[in-house]
């Protein structure tokens, strides 16, 4: 029992350090809005200056397991209500998410609008009509399909919006754009939009990990570095880990 003891206190002290290094370089760059879904209740804490706490409901589930401690589930009912109104001028949105592209819709949000607003925008992570491609939307005016895969896995996404247009960054790199300029909804998070009777459209099957929103347009060097801070498994901890295992396994015998 002692060996099994042993690895746990290991990855927790692997998993912890790493965490560290993701929450003080986010920290440092004064995001807007910072949703780590880590919260248990009815509330969904906003980390970020802005302090714009969302309240979850419906088939949403916390406490699945992310790259930065534990992550939201949403099943293409539930959501995160901000009510934040649209953030114009340059923004960015990164999150470390995946989408459920087979048991999802034919589109899904990341977040949106509320639907009975003039202007409604959503940032899609599978655009409109089952691409399996990110992209963005402004209802009633234009979709915007790009080159870029809609994640099954956990990836580091970000989306920066200027009057250029907007740039998709996946994993630290530059991976598609659009010459389309739009405002950021930020109204709903795990949705495209959500109408007045509380109906979702285009609803997320899939999970976010984080969420952070800034009012400005991060760099390409800055999306690196947040990347390159996204936790993930040490070499050297499943080497010492495969070890012991290796020699607990030689005791036992």
């Amino acid at each position: 029992m002692k060996y099994f003891t042993l690895i746990a206190a290991l990855v927790l002290l692997a998993s912890g350090t790493v965490r560290a290094d993701w929450n003080s370089v986010i920290t440092a760059d004064s995001p807007l809005h910072w949703f780590n879904f880590e919260d248990a209740g009815a509330t969904a804490d906003d980390l970020g200056s802005a302090d714009a706490d969302g309240t979850y409901a419906g088939g949403v589930t916390l406490g699945s397991a992310g790259l930065v401690g534990g992550a939201a589930s949403f099943d293409g009912t539930g959501h995160v209500l901000v009510g934040g109104a649209d953030l114009t001028g340059d923004w960015t949105v990164e999150t470390i998410f995946k989408a459920d592209t087979v048991n999802g819709g034919a589109s899904m949000g990341i977040m949106g609008a509320d639907f009975t607003a003039a202007s409604r925008m959503a940032l899609k992570a599978e655009q409109w009509n089952s691409t399996e491609r990110l992209g963005f939307t402004v209802f009633g005016v234009v979709d915007v399909t790009t080159e870029v895969p809609t994640p099954s896995d956990y990836s580091h996404v970000a989306f920066v919006g200027t009057s250029a247009g907007v740039s998709v960054f996946v994993d630290g790199v530059e991976s598609g754009s659009s010459d389309v300029a739009t405002a950021l909804s930020r109204y709903v998070l795990g949705a495209g939009a959500i109408r007045a009777d509380g109906s979702l459209v285009d609803g997320l099957t899939g999970s976010i990990d984080e969420l952070v929103i800034y009012d400005r347009a991060l760099s390409a060097g800055d999306i690196a570095a947040h990347y390159a801070a996204v936790p993930e498994p040490s070499s050297v901890v499943l080497i010492g880990l495969g070890t012991l295992g290796l020699l607990a396994i030689r005791r036992r015998r």
